[in-house]
């Protein structure tokens, strides 16, 4: 954990617009919680970094809490892939695209950043994890799976178990976010593996997700 002391630098605080002013919020209180850590950081702290009040704070967020519930469900929430409804060929074009998509997600340091969080704090917030994993990410997990079956019913995938766990396509992210957390980024350590990772994972995908020549 980052530490700093001090105060937090005060903005001037000036008239927005209320989903601007939101957005400073999150922006404002991700960045005290990942210096100060969750409870160590303040409403006073994180109003002071955005620019309002405490008060003016409290007339977009109910509590402290209900900020980290708003951080893990704006920014840990998927962004919806369009390669699973556009009606074109899922050819090794296609997992070039996707797997660069992936890794520049899994490299992204507010994402990272968000991460270490759910990782610091998910078991004292079990609530909020459970109402995120059923609210946001369930519901994702289960449209994607559909979504995959049609394709391969459709023979523009193929039919294994990766396709009928499409979560298991996914998996070699979490090592990669994994690496990523522990060495402070992309960089480091562990890029020369991150590196070989991302290319092996390219493999295995165009071998086992491609539709086989003549199929």
């Amino acid at each position: 954990m980052v530490q700093c002391s001090g105060t937090p630098p005060a903005r001037k605080r000036v008239r927005l617009a209320p989903a601007l002013r939101k957005q400073l919020i999150l922006e404002a209180a991700l960045h005290e919680f990942s210096a100060q850590g969750f409870g160590a950081t303040s409403t006073e702290r994180i109003a002071q970094r955005a620019g309002l009040s405490q008060a003016g704070l409290y007339a977009h967020f109910r509590s402290k809490d209900a900020i980290l519930e708003t951080l893990f469900n704006e920014l840990l929430r998927p962004e919806w892939p369009q390669w699973l409804v556009a009606d074109v060929p899922f050819d090794d074009a296609m997992v070039d695209r996707l797997i660069d998509y992936w890794y520049a997600r899994a490299a992204d340091p507010t994402l990272l950043s968000i991460l270490r969080l759910l990782v610091a704090e998910g078991n004292r917030h079990p609530d909020i994890l459970e109402r995120w994993r059923h609210n946001v990410m369930q519901p994702f997990f289960q449209l994607e799976q559909r979504i995959i079956d049609m394709l391969a019913a459709q023979g523009r995938i193929q039919r294994n178990a990766l396709a009928e766990h499409f979560q298991l396509a996914t998996a070699p992210i979490a090592h990669v976010m994994l690496l990523s957390l522990i060495q402070g980024g992309v960089t480091g350590g562990f890029a020369d593996d991150i590196a070989r990772m991302r290319e092996s994972h390219r493999r295995m995908l165009k071998q086992f997700i491609v539709p086989m020549p003549g199929a």
